[in-house]
């Protein structure tokens, strides 16, 4: 852990949040994994959809039974479905791919509720060509944004006739790069859109260190529309932002896990960046704030 000094604890009124992770935390068949967040205590779950599915990127030709046999073994064992991964860039230069990638999106917001949650996530996505994670000059221009609206509009429309809520994940180096865009995405599409709250994603090196009147900040502008919360940390190297496990940066997570009480105090915390050997380091990081 890169923080050794005795954390201050978060105020006696703030109750711990519901805490959990990626189902591909740890490998096996659904019902073992299940079995391997309730032994950890984890409270929920943000399922990724590859356990012997016909999902390609083509689109899918699953069942419900499928769908079911995936996240049911979560929701047996008192572990909450908080969503489903599905991501997708949705302004991927080359056309056909992206194309491809927005058909398997669909088929996954048809089957989001067979799955247990109402919610599927993904992020906004980046002009690069070649890297999906990489910045690109006109990531930030008002063309991009547009083509990210009207890209997404579709998909919008079928989430509405399907009863799910897509929730994006603004990313630094993405389209969506900061809680003004994020929160003019939000109010052009209404409730069907909402977000992933994940602070981590938006610092500049500049907010670092003020983590905790940004932190403020973003949950003011955009903690009425996001009913879930990615933990990560902050960490710039070279220059460049990374985002490290919880705990291993500069976050002031005294802060976050207050807010996330005062804003959405029964959503779900789902942790990453984290292997299976981190995992109980991480949830004795966040247990201390409480002890």
């Amino acid at each position: 852990m890169a923080r050794s000094k005795k954390q201050a604890r978060v105020a006696e009124t703030v109750a711990p949040p519901r805490v959990g992770a990626f189902s591909n935390l740890f490998r096996g068949k659904p019902a073992d994994v299940a079995s391997l967040f309730a032994r950890y205590g984890l409270e929920s779950v943000q399922i990724q959809p590859r356990w012997n599915l016909g999902l390609t990127e083509e689109g899918g030709s699953f069942d419900v039974s499928e769908c079911k046999e995936i996240s049911q073994p979560f929701v047996d064992a008192g572990i909450q479905v908080a969503g489903l991964t599905a991501s997708t860039n949705f302004v991927d230069p080359q056309i056909s791919r992206r194309r491809r990638l927005i058909r398997r999106f669909d088929s996954l917001i048809e089957h989001c509720q067979d799955f247990g949650t109402q919610h599927i996530i993904t992020e906004t996505g980046t002009l690069d060509p070649e890297h999906p994670w990489s910045d690109f000059r006109d990531n930030r221009s008002p063309a991009a944004l547009s083509l990210f609206r009207r890209n997404l509009t579709p998909s919008v429309r079928l989430a509405e006739k399907n009863g799910v809520t897509i929730l994006l994940k603004g990313y630094l180096y993405h389209v969506v790069h900061s809680m003004e865009s994020a929160q003019a995405i939000h109010e052009h599409f209404g409730p069907t859109v909402q977000f992933v709250m994940d602070p981590a994603s938006y610092f500049t090196r500049n907010m670092v260190s003020a983590s905790t009147s940004f932190l403020r900040r973003i949950f003011e502008v955009m903690g009425e529309f996001c009913p879930i919360a990615h933990g990560k940390d902050v960490r710039y190297v070279g220059g460049t932002l990374t985002t490290p496990r919880t705990g291993t940066g500069s976050l002031d997570y005294r802060e976050y896990l207050e807010l996330l009480d005062e804003y959405n105090p029964d959503g779900p915390l789902i942790l990453e960046q984290i292997g299976p050997e981190q995992l109980r380091e991480t949830l004795d990081f966040l247990d201390r704030f409480f002890e």
